[in-house]
């Protein structure tokens, strides 16, 4: 599918509604909603992607990532996260994932969060449960990285 017209563009106070029900519909819900933190896609005028963007110090964390079911396998997603991605290529950016195949595939690694050579990194990261994530299929879950643009 040709994504002509697709917009990635940080959210708006008006995008907080349709943000809330993408949100709800997915089952994505996080801590904390703010509208600020949300980056939207737009295919044709309608928003039809979300994600989190959120900054801890020098770290950005990427979640809440999703596309309406609807508009689900067209390429939506790469697409989104390519551009959002870009909008942020100087930073690194981290995620945790049970789908670390589709990340990898945007530039994303996989990181050990038991190597001692990360343990500085370690302790900056946020902790797991300001994202509803400590118990989501820990067995499943990675720890992933693009690193930016320095």
């Amino acid at each position: 599918m040709l994504l002509e017209g697709f917009q990635v563009k940080r959210a708006l106070k008006e995008d907080s509604a349709a943000i809330k029900k993408i949100v709800e519909d997915l089952d994505l819900s996080y801590k904390g909603f703010e509208v600020s933190d949300f980056f939207v896609g737009k295919l044709d005028g309608k928003i039809v992607a979300i994600a989190r963007v959120q900054a801890f110090d020098d770290i950005l964390f990427l979640t809440c990532v999703g596309v309406i079911e609807k508009y689900q396998g067209r390429g939506i997603a790469k697409a989104f996260l390519e551009k959002l991605t870009a909008i942020h290529k100087d930073k690194d950016i981290y995620l945790n994932t049970v789908i670390p195949e589709f990340f990898q595939k945007l530039g994303f690694h996989s990181l050990d969060l038991l190597d001692p050579s990360l343990s500085e990194l370690v302790k900056t990261l946020p902790p797991k449960k300001l994202f509803n994530c400590e118990e989501c299929f820990p067995e499943r879950c990675r720890f992933m990285v693009k690193r930016g643009e320095k």
